[in-house]
């Protein structure tokens, strides 16, 4: 049955103008602000989050996704974790493109009672989830001082323990997830083969060459092609694939000496991240969580983002919908 029978046949007419939607959206004088609070280009956040969030909101429109469960969001918030994103500015972000789909959907005279409760209804559900994985983010960290007065070693070590019991119950070992999918083991063993060239290239150099920096880029790709034939890893796969636009759109050249070696070492980590991982998932199979990496290397990736982000000169030039 379809979830939102009243407006899913308007999904393509609106994916028409989406564009116009997500110029309606960021122009909002409350996201010009939030953006501008947190030193992130409209342009940016359009290409790399906006455009890609409204994407899949006509994706679920189609019945194409399962409602709460954005690829793209998981990305987006890592990447504001980074950038020490306030809860209340995610709510105004998200909240701010509900009232303008709704807009839009009057723009366009197909709100009625029935489409109007069901865009709401979808984009309500949408944020639930935003928020519960942005919750998630920060109860992973390190608790805070407590306000209350208590003992906050007792209460550390309880939120630990039920933390820890709740990982337990929905992790998934290596050994189980591998014998209820597919996988493409040749192109897993062209991976390793890539990581060792790479590694190569890179050698112990404080810098990067564009020999290698071509190489990263490559690697990172083939990464993707596995990562997209796994749904669970839908969040790494679109955190790299971010990653590789924003690697495409600069050079060492233009990030200069004075970047170019903390660029190095992240991307260093990273890569030596996902071939612990592989080994460990697909190799070896001895990871008792096929997940346990995901939260480092979507921080990583995030911190990446953010300083190639800030050599990234070319989102005026390549859209121009604005």
């Amino acid at each position: 049955m379809q979830q939102f029978p009243n407006i899913s046949p308007y999904a393509d007419h609106l994916d028409a103008a989406k564009h116009d939607l997500l110029k309606l959206w960021i122009n909002r004088d409350s996201i010009d602000a939030i953006l501008n609070h947190y030193k992130i280009p409209k342009e940016f956040f359009s290409r790399y989050f906006g455009i890609k969030i409204i994407d899949y909101a006509f994706d679920v429109l189609r019945g194409n996704f399962p409602v709460g469960n954005c690829p793209i969001i998981g990305v987006m918030l890592a990447y504001f974790e980074k950038k020490n994103f306030a809860l209340e500015d995610v709510f105004e972000l998200c909240s701010n493109l509900k009232n303008c789909m709704l807009e839009c959907a009057l723009n366009h005279e197909i709100l009625t009672h029935a489409t109007m409760y069901e865009i709401s209804l979808m984009m309500d559900k949408n944020l639930k989830g935003v928020i519960h994985e942005y919750m998630d983010v920060y109860l992973h960290q390190q608790p805070q001082q407590l306000s209350c007065d208590v003992n906050p070693m007792t209460m550390e070590k309880i939120f630990i323990d039920n933390i820890s019991l709740i990982e337990k119950a929905i992790t998934t070992s290596a050994l189980h997830y591998l014998q209820e999918i597919e996988v493409d083991f040749e192109l897993l063993d062209e991976l390793n083969e890539i990581e060792e060239e790479t590694f190569s290239s890179m050698d112990l150099s404080e810098t990067i060459s564009q020999v290698a920096y071509d190489e990263v880029i490559v690697l990172f790709k083939d990464y993707v092609k596995v990562l997209n034939k796994l749904v669970e890893f839908k969040e790494i796969s679109s955190s790299l694939q971010m990653l590789i636009d924003l690697l495409q759109s600069t050079t060492p050249e233009i990030i200069g000496q004075d970047n170019i070696g903390v660029i190095a070492i992240y991307i260093k980590a990273i890569i030596s991240d996902l071939s612990m991982w592989r080994k460990s998932v697909f190799v070896n199979q001895s990871a008792e969580d096929i997940h346990y990496l995901d939260k480092t290397l979507l921080s990583s990736i995030a911190q990446l983002q953010i300083m190639l982000s800030e050599q990234d000169d070319t989102f005026t030039h390549e859209i121009d919908f604005f």
